[in-house]
């Protein structure tokens, strides 16, 4: 797991994540780092601890200098899988706003955020994101898409 239950960042974790970075800005490609997983929300303690975790991963990326990395909050908020009030989509601007609102020498990091699929998330989240929120594969079509990037941004 990359975070302990108390939200601080694993050492070992983050090492393994520096190389497959390191690699992935040699190829010229970019990443798609999701902070919580379900997985990984399930360990995690309490609210106190996301934020830590927020914190910490924000920090970490930032002092990295990348420009090739986007933060997604969380793999599919709002699914059963993240139990935390937190990450569901009338929360999950928190932690987004709490990544965009981290900076260093004036650089910020890029968020995203997926939705499940029929979900459509609120201004606040959408108003944090650097482009607009990605949407599950499923029941969502391509009329329905448009016209939720549509109300998103309004």
């Amino acid at each position: 797991p990359a975070f302990a239950r108390d939200g601080s960042l694993d050492p070992a974790t983050r090492s393994r994540f520096d190389r497959v970075l390191d690699a992935v800005a040699d190829c010229g490609l970019v990443a798609i780092l999701d902070l919580f997983t379900p997985g990984q929300a399930a360990r995690l303690a309490d609210e106190a601890a996301f934020r830590r975790a927020t914190d910490q991963g924000s920090r970490w990326l930032l002092d990295r200098g990348d420009e090739n990395v986007i933060v997604n909050v969380c793999q599919a908020t709002g699914t059963r899988t993240h139990s935390h009030a937190v990450l569901q989509p009338e929360r999950i601007n928190e932690l987004a706003r709490q990544i965009h609102d981290a900076s260093l020498g004036g650089r910020r990091l890029l968020v995203g955020a997926s939705m499940p699929d029929g979900v459509i998330p609120s201004g606040t989240v959408a108003d944090v994101l650097f482009s607009p929120p990605t949407f599950g594969r499923g029941s969502l079509t391509f009329r329905r898409a448009i016209d939720a990037l549509r109300n998103t941004s309004a």
